[in-house]
Formats: C-alpha cells, structure tokens, sequence
C-alpha cells in the first residue's frame, strides 16, 4: 500500500517531461500532500513519513512545534531537490544553500540546552506507570492477569500516586460497556481500590456493547477505563491500524474473509479524563502515529498518557522506533509524556522528547515512579495540525492549473 501510494509523485514527474524545475516543485508539492493523506486516510500508514528520519537526533529537530513531522518531509526533500538541481547544474551553488536548509537544524541544536522551562510548577504530578510482559497466552485469560494485577497493587501501594496505569487491551474478557460493575474482574478492581488504594486505576480493556438497530450483534471497543470508588470513566480508540484493528467500510465486502478485529469508535466521548485539577490526553496504541490527532487530544490536556500493546512486534525494531515516534510527539505539543507498555518500552518523555525513565523488563507486572510536569501551552502546531500538507495541497492545484493554462496559451 505505501508503495502504490508513493508512486503518485514518480508519476507525476514522469507526466512532465519538458520543465525540470516544474517537475522537481511538482514532485516535492505531491509527496508532501501524500505523507497528508496517509496520515489521514483509514488505509494510511503514518509510520512511513520521511520526517521521522531525523527522529534518531532529537536536538535537531526542536522546531517540530511549529511543523510536526511534515516539516522534517519538507527539509529533507528541498535538500535532495538541491543536490539534485546543482549537481546537475551549477555545483557552487552547494555551498550557498546548503547552509540556508540546515539553519533550522543549527537553531534547534542551539537552542536545546537554552529552551525556557513552559511547564507549571505547581501542578506536578506523580504516577505509577506498570510496565507488563504477557504474551498471547495469558493475554487470553483476563481473571489470571487481573489477580497478578491486584497482588502487584498491594505489594507496590503508593499514596502519592495521582493514578496507576496500565498497557493497552491487556484485560480482554467479555466486558460489557455499560455494565462494568457486573464484571468479576472489574468489581475486584474496584473494591480493591475503595478499601486500600484510595487511588484511580487506569487500564486497558477491550469492552462490548449491542448494536441497537439490529439487537444481534456487538460492537467491540478498545478502551482506557478509569476505575474509582466513584465507578468508571471510558475513553475508547477513535483511530485503527488499517484492516487489522477495522476494515474501512468501502472495504466492507472483505469482512469474513481478512481478519480483523473490527473495533468501533466512540465519537461521543472525549479523550481527556479529568482527575482533581489535571487533565490528561489519552493516546491509545496507534493513535500515537497521528501527529494532528495527537495533537488534538493534547491541546486541552496538561501532560499526555499512552497505553500500548507490543506484543505482536516485541522482538523487533520497532519497539525502539515506536518509543522514538513518542518522543516526537511530546515535542510537537510541548508535553510530558507517560508511556505504558506490555512487551515493549515504558518510559517518561519531557517537553523536550528526552527521555527521563525507561523500562522493559520480562517480569509479568513492574510498576515504576513517574514524576511529570503539567504545561497548558498551545504549540503552533497543536493549533493549526498539518498545515503543511494542506498547502501543498492547494499548491498543486495551483501549480497544475499554472501549467495548463501555459500550455493552452504555447498551442494557440
């Protein structure tokens, strides 16, 4: 899929054969436009953003609070264009220009160690932050996991704790969205949390609720619960990784026979919970890949929390570079971050995407301090999301319409 997005620019420099200058603008204008799409599109795959590349050096890339990810697309193409363009032309220009695209990285560098501190100094918070290592077997049993849950809250009780949370979908019984309290596990938890903790729990769950138009079916929902003395709190993913987690419904005629685990959103719900006087934006698992979604969440929160599930690629590369994709949403927004994870990294991310703890172990529960900063502040890119990708949008069309209106004018 991303190769045949991809082929949209090459296709379009191949159009233009005459203008070289109009097919390098051209071809930087569309590529940008379709890193927009996938990030935006229900078969897009976000990950595959040539602005992550620069992910590995985050004091490089500090501006991403006025560009997002599409910033870093943005420089490393005009970068290649220049290479290109001089090489095959005028080689001294090289050493002029250059320099002018690496300024942005220059000014982050420098300015790293100097960035004035935006967070809130009386609104810190401390969390327990659980760090999980089930694998598929015993992620099928939800009473098993809810016991080791249970023991590893007693053992480890801290009173300073905002709230404790946990990965993503790790308890996966049939839990029904409207009746939690009819839930063994759940009313464990609960209690649990009423006569000792005196807390909030925070965990991830796959929940369930009937269709009301045909009263047969279900509708599955993965969730971030919040559980209190009060009852509980739902924050439902609202963004799937393609076919795997929802088939699109101009896809629709593939459920049946491509698995899927054919989540639903929650539109109704917000994905900030409230406790005290904090405000924290919940990411949940893929979401985290959705700069403006992100980015959304996030405007109206404090600091952020992420609950994922690595389970499915815990022995590869990916669990590094999905800590790293973390990172840069913490710069986007000016957050903090914390992250839990089961098989992969849990981590606390500052404002500046530095990572100030992290932690992956094979123990089955682990349950670490987090203290984290809260800031209020509305980066440009939280505000205004992926500008860069809709002007390029408009520039096409404009740019094409430019040409053809050229090229009726040479024929007449």
């Amino acid at each position: 899929m991303v190769c045949l997005t991809m082929l949209a620019p090459t296709t379009v420099c191949f159009l233009i054969k005459k203008n070289k200058a109009a097919r390098c603008v051209l071809f930087c204008l569309t590529w940008l436009f379709v890193e927009y799409i996938m990030c935006h599109w229900s078969l897009g795959l976000p990950f595959y953003l040539v602005g992550y590349l620069l992910r590995f050096n985050i004091e490089f890339i500090q501006w991403y609070e006025y560009t997002g990810v599409l910033g870093g697309s943005l420089l490393i193409l005009a970068a290649s264009l220049v290479i290109y363009t001089v090489f095959s032309a005028k080689r001294k220009l090289l050493l002029t220009v250059l320099p002018i695209l690496a300024l942005p990285l220059i000014f982050s560098y420098l300015r790293f160690d100097k960035m004035p501190d935006t967070t809130n100094p009386d609104k810190s918070v401390r969390i327990g932050v659980a760090q999980t290592a089930f694998d598929n077997d015993l992620l099928m049993n939800s009473t098993e996991i809810c016991n080791q849950i249970k023991s590893t809250l007693i053992s480890e009780y801290d009173a300073g704790y905002l709230f404790y949370l946990f990965p993503e979908a790790i308890l996966k019984g049939v839990y029904h969205l409207k009746y939690l309290d009819m839930s063994k596990d759940f009313l464990t938890l609960k209690r649990l949390n009423c006569s000792s903790l005196k807390s909030n729990l925070i965990i991830g769950a796959i929940l369930h609720d009937t269709d009301v138009e045909n009263g047969m079916s279900k509708r599955k929902y993965n969730s971030a619960v919040k559980i209190n003395c009060d009852g509980y709190g739902v924050i439902s993913k609202n963004k799937f990784i393609p076919v795997e987690e929802r088939i699109p419904n101009f896809l629709g005629f593939l459920k049946g026979h491509v698995y899927s685990d054919d989540f639903h959103r929650n539109p109704n719900v917000n994905q900030v919970f409230q406790i005290e006087d904090k405000k924290t934006g919940f990411l949940i698992c893929y979401e985290a890949l959705l700069g403006e979604y992100a980015a959304q969440t996030g405007k109206e929160a404090d600091f952020l929390a992420m609950m994922a599930n690595e389970v499915a690629f815990s022995n590869t590369v990916a669990v590094e570079q999905y800590l790293q994709v973390a990172q840069i949403r913490c710069i986007e927004q000016r957050k903090w971050m914390v992250k839990s994870s089961n098989m992969g990294y849990s981590a606390v991310i500052d404002d500046k995407g530095v990572i100030r703890k992290k932690i992956m172990n094979s123990d089955a529960i682990n349950i670490f301090s987090a203290n984290i900063k809260c800031s209020d502040r509305k980066t440009f890119y939280a505000i205004h999301g992926d500008y860069i990708g809709r002007l390029s949008g408009v520039l096409i069309l404009l740019f094409t319409g430019c040409l053809l209106f050229n090229k009726i004018l040479i024929n007449v």
